[in-house]
């Protein structure tokens, strides 16, 4: 496998915006947040290693404190093609761009006890079991491992 070897850079540049946005219309609430990081390694003269693609997600639902509530939102994640060679020894690779559905089903039962809020909530995720790795999963260079597939989450939260 090839060696790599820790070591600080000298001058690293790192720009980007991030953003987010919710907007009720009528009963119901449409979000979106962004992000679109670069990173440049002036020592090496290349792109900054483990860099995070730039990320893009779209939902909808219907909130509520009390009550049934739900949301579904779209993840578009872009292909990353700006990798370290010479830093990363050849070991980081570009990857493929994905787009990912999940789903979240809730119900609020308002205050319980000493509890301010009470949820419990049933997260769908990854529904159509798209096959993808984020970029800065581990592994050997071109073998990462996959991102979970279909996943289901049961959680009981509360705030006091």
């Amino acid at each position: 496998l090839p060696i790599k070897r820790t070591e600080n850079l000298d001058e690293v540049v790192i720009y980007g915006l991030e953003g987010g946005a919710s907007k009720a219309v009528g009963a119901f609430v449409v979000d979106g947040s962004f992000t679109w990081l670069r990173g440049e390694n002036k020592q090496d003269d290349e792109a900054l290693y483990q860099m995070p693609a730039h990320e893009l997600t779209l939902g909808i639902g219907q909130p509520a404190e009390r009550g049934f509530y739900w949301h579904a939102q779209l993840r578009a994640v872009a292909e990353q093609d700006r990798v370290a060679t010479r830093f990363s020894n050849g070991t980081e690779d570009g990857t493929s761009g994905f787009v990912t559905a999940d789903a979240s089903l809730g119900w609020g039962f308002g205050k319980v006890g000493v509890l301010q809020t009470a949820n419990l909530d049933a997260k769908l995720t990854n529904l159509f079991d798209k096959a993808y790795h984020e970029h800065l999963a581990d592994g050997v260079s071109g073998y990462e491992l996959e991102a979970p597939g279909r996943g289901i989450t049961l959680a009981l939260s509360g705030s006091f």
